[in-house]
């Protein structure tokens, strides 16, 4: 099996070495800055004005030049994009942190506009500070704008600004600074590990992955608290990654996630799954006993969960706070469960000094892959089915 390369792309580039990973975030800054001004300096010329204007800066796309790296006395931006007399400044930022400082020496130091582009979206009352000097915008609204122009077909499919654009959207994909768009089979496949396979990229695969399952996550959680006010001001966490599978969780209060009941999605190469998760000793404890005196109301709010896999693991520690879990129960909801499948959940929760338990509903990849958006709205549609469970168990 081949995975699919993404350094087809004509944007993604060949990480050089980095002492840190700082070092790192700055090449893909400046990767990421070149690409941009590759994008608008090589399509046509209306693209760049298109764009600007969406922004409020009216210019005359004639006689554009651009630069890499502007060097001033007191600062240094990162691009400039000079139409006529309109003097643009471009300052990327990806994972690195907002630099008041260096701001301000650009403003002080610079005629023009300023374009402050970061992976991070600012607050409104934040913008204020700067209002008048500074455009911020994300790298998420820059694609936006971009797919729209794609699907008003403004320029033809077989153009160079038509390859470009969907060059840079899918390299903006890469990173995933465009909004969810769906998991695909490549998202699956970064957890299949081959003999010949780069250790590096590879790894990198995974760590994309991770990132588009908290963007996934982030918007779940948007949805699911506008449609169900128990999760209002729920908590996201996302998991340790590693070669196998990635995992994240919506909990419900602060402190450690082992020590309340969560909502946690997991991802391997074949499937994802989402639902109720205990492990700690005291939830899983009190969980027992709630079932044990309340065997009939769990039994009526357990047959509401068709299709849902009911998971015991028993759970034992292989050195300090590292514990690994053996599955040694599991039933698939329907509506034939009876109370005697709840005596023996009962009796296998009881049966282990630690127990993990997992009423989780599981998705074959190519179910998530086909639905693409829509799987949103079905994995929202399953944590408010869950809710009911979650505050019984509490």
């Amino acid at each position: 099996m081949i995975k699919q390369s993404p350094y087809r792309n004509i944007f993604v580039y060949f990480r050089g070495a980095a002492v840190n990973q700082m070092q790192v975030d700055r090449q893909l800054e400046d990767n990421i800055t070149k690409s941009l001004i590759n994008l608008f300096e090589h399509s046509d010329k209306n693209l760049l004005k298109d764009f600007l204007k969406s922004i409020g800066i009216i210019i005359s796309p004639d006689n554009v030049i651009f630069d890499i790296q502007v060097a001033n006395p007191e600062s240094r931006p990162d691009a400039l994009i000079r139409a006529n007399e309109c003097d643009i400044y471009i300052e990327s930022k990806y994972e690195a942190r907002f630099d008041s400082v260096q701001l301000q020496n650009h403003i002080n130091n610079t005629n023009g506009y300023i374009l402050y582009i970061s992976k991070k979206k600012y607050e409104e009352e934040f913008k204020q500070k700067y209002r008048n000097k500074v455009i911020f915008l994300n790298w998420s609204e820059i694609a936006d704008f971009l797919i729209k122009e794609r699907d008003r077909n403004t320029y033809p499919k077989n153009t160079t600004t038509n390859f470009l654009s969907k060059q840079f959207i899918d390299f903006m994909e890469e990173l995933n600074m465009i909004p969810f768009n769906g998991w695909n089979n490549r998202d699956f496949e970064s957890f299949l590990s081959t003999d010949y396979e780069n250790k590096t990229v590879a790894e990198d695969e995974r760590k994309r992955v991770k990132e588009k399952l908290e963007q996934f996550l982030t918007e779940s959680k948007e949805k699911i608290e506008k449609k169900c006010d128990f999760y209002s001001g729920c908590k996201l966490h996302i998991g340790n990654l590693d070669n196998e599978h990635v995992w994240g969780a919506i909990k419900f209060s602060d402190g450690p996630l082992i020590d309340q009941i969560h909502i946690s999605v997991i991802m391997n190469a074949y499937e994802l799954s989402i639902g109720i998760q205990i492990e700690g000793k005291n939830p899983s404890t009190k969980a027992i006993k709630i079932i044990k005196s309340n065997k009939e109301k769990f039994l009526e709010i357990l047959k509401k969960l068709i299709q849902f896999n009911y998971v015991i693991r028993d759970r034992y520690q292989i050195r300090v706070r590292n514990y690994d879990s053996n599955v040694v129960a599991q039933i698939v909801v329907d509506a034939k469960t009876t109370t005697d499948d709840v005596d023996y959940i009962i009796k296998k929760m009881e049966q282990y000094k630690l127990v993990e338990l997992r009423i989780a509903r599981i998705y074959d990849k190519h179910k998530v892959i086909d639905k693409k958006l829509k799987f949103i709205e079905e994995c929202v549609d399953s944590m408010v089915i869950v809710n009911e469970m979650i505050q019984f168990l509490r």
